[in-house]
This record gives structure tokens, sequence and C-alpha cells, in this order.
């Protein structure tokens, strides 16, 4: 006679603390210490915490998010989960922030006539003030981004300034060269010479911006960092100008790569990116007339289920070829 004996589920006596972050920052960066969790006989067990999803950036006033525990006896007792509050800190200021003086065309008549940057609005009382040609107007701008109430600056009190003569003014383009691994945008992507730009900068899952590699007509035009992670500022030169950048893999990261020798099948990875122990599935399609032999990982042969897909998990050497 055969008995099945299925996993236990540990109780969690005690949920582990997260220490605390800024906002922009994901999960990754909250650590994860203490806890008590017990198995069948009372007794605690050993094992570690992670983040469900380590990739998450968290929210000033968030309700938690999902921690898993993995016991070093992962034979007889299953995972565990439990929702972790963390404390996020506002984050300084809020993104594509308005420069604080604005020199205008005389065409500009009253406040709601100029254009905010991305998520920012004038201020209602402010609207419908008039311009006055020779005459400083303050006017205050806010963010309304879908992210508003994660900074501690959120609105800016803006000097604008309209030109005495209907004068035409050159815009000049911005061009964002195409770049794997991740994208840059511009706002404004048209802008005149000596008006502020803002970069925000937006790597795939797994990969970050390699050091110094953000530059604006190949370093000729200085590019600094807000404040805000992944967003970056430079004055528009009196040329159109072109950014550039890299992307590297972030750190405990590997790619997952199908070998370039690999014929008459294609092999599709369920991710590019993953850490070492996590699990990766790929789907492989063979072409018309041919039939999939053997796989391999890293030269070990992994079985092909029914449904053309397989399995792995990447090791901790960090290094995947199919």
């Amino acid at each position: 006679m055969q008995i099945t004996v299925n996993k236990a589920t540990p109780y969690i006596a005690k949920n582990p603390e997260s220490s605390a972050i800024t906002y922009g920052d994901t999960l990754s960066n909250s650590t994860l210490t203490g806890g008590t969790v017990t198995g069948v006989d009372g007794k605690s067990l050993i094992g570690t915490w992670r983040w469900e999803d380590a990739d998450n950036v968290p929210t000033v006033n968030n309700s938690g998010y999902v921690a898993v525990f993995k016991p070093t006896d992962s034979t007889n007792y299953e995972e565990v989960t439990a929702t972790i509050t963390v404390k996020v800190s506002k984050a300084t200021n809020a993104p594509n922030m308005p420069s604080s003086t604005m020199n205008v065309a005389n065409g500009y008549t009253k406040v709601s006539d100029v254009t905010l940057p991305t998520g920012w609005e004038w201020q209602d009382e402010c609207k419908n003030n008039a311009l006055v040609v020779g005459k400083s107007v303050e006017a205050t701008a806010v963010y309304k981004g879908t992210d508003k109430g994660n900074y501690e600056k959120e609105s800016v009190t803006v000097t604008i300034i309209r030109s005495a003569v209907n004068e035409y003014v050159n815009e000049y383009k911005v061009t964002i060269n195409e770049m794997p691994n991740g994208t840059v945008t511009a706002d404004p992507t048209k802008a005149k010479a000596g008006n502020t730009v803002t970069l925000t900068v937006t790597p795939n899952k797994g990969y970050q911006l390699k050091a110094g590699s953000l530059q604006v007509n190949d370093g000729a035009v200085e590019v600094k960092p807000t404040g805000t992670q992944n967003q970056y500022t430079f004055k528009m030169p009196s040329k159109n100008v072109t950014v550039t950048a890299e992307f590297e893999l972030a750190s405990g990261n590997c790619e997952i790569k199908v070998d370039p020798d690999t014929e008459n099948v294609t092999v599709t990875p369920d991710k590019s990116v993953a850490k070492p122990g996590e699990k990766v599935t790929a789907t492989v399609e063979p072409e018309d007339g041919y039939e999939v032999d053997k796989i391999y990982v890293n030269g070990e042969e992994i079985p092909l289920g029914a449904d053309h897909k397989f399995s792995f998990t990447v090791p901790e050497s960090g290094e995947v070829v199919i």
C-alpha cells in the first residue's frame, strides 16, 4: 500500500518587519527581517523571506505588499505568504516640475495660455489672470499626476514674463535614438533655447541605466539629475539635440539567452531576464516538417511537455543558455 503525504502549511506567528524606503524605490530596496513561522510541532521553522514582486514600486499610503516565506525544509513544508505594510517616505520633487521663471511670447495674454509640463496644471484661481507686458506675474502650478501625494513638493510658484514684442523664437527638436532594454522620453519634445527639457528614463524589467551613458549631443550638453528617481533635465541649446543612453543588467539579474546556432525551431522564454532561483517557462515551436528531439539548458537535458513547453530554475551562477 502506498501512502501519499502532502506538504504541511506553516503558521505565521509573527510577521517580519520591512525597512523604510523612499517613493520611487522598489520593494527590493526594503529588507525583510525577523518574523516567526512555526511548523506542525509548534517549533520555529528556519527559512527566508522575500517579496513576491520585488520590482513593485510602493506608494506612501499603502495597505501592504505580499511577502513569501520559503522554509529550508521545503520537502515537508509549503511556502506561505503574508501582507506586509511598508513605510514609504515621500520623494522630494514631483516629476517634470516647471521652471520657476517662464518667458513667454507677446501672444500669451493670460496664465492658462502657457503650457505646463505633463502632469501639471495651473491652479484654478490663477488660470484667468492677465499677463501684462513688462510686468512679472506669479501663478501657482500644481501636480495632478496619477501618483500625486507621493512627493513633498507638488506645487511651485512660477513667475511669468510676457515679451513686449511678438517676435518669432526658434524651437529646437529633441530626437531620442532607439535603444535596447529600455526607453527615454523627453518633455517637451521641442523647446526654445534656454528652456528646460525633462528626460524620463524607464529601464525594462531587470535592467538599469548604465552610469554616465545618458548623454545629449554626445555629452556636449550637461544633463543633471532632478532628485526624482530616473528623471534628468538639461537646458536646450540653440540647436537640435539627440539623446542617447545604454541599459545594462541590474545587479542580481541574468539574461535568458537562446543559442544563436539553434535551427529549425523557435524557442520563446516567458521572460528575458530573471534572478537566480526564479522559474522560467519556455515554449518550443518547430518549423513545418520538423519535431523537437531534445532540449538543453546550460548543457543539461530538460524534459519537454506535450504542450511544447518546458520549465527550469535559474541557477545560482546566473548564466542561462537554451
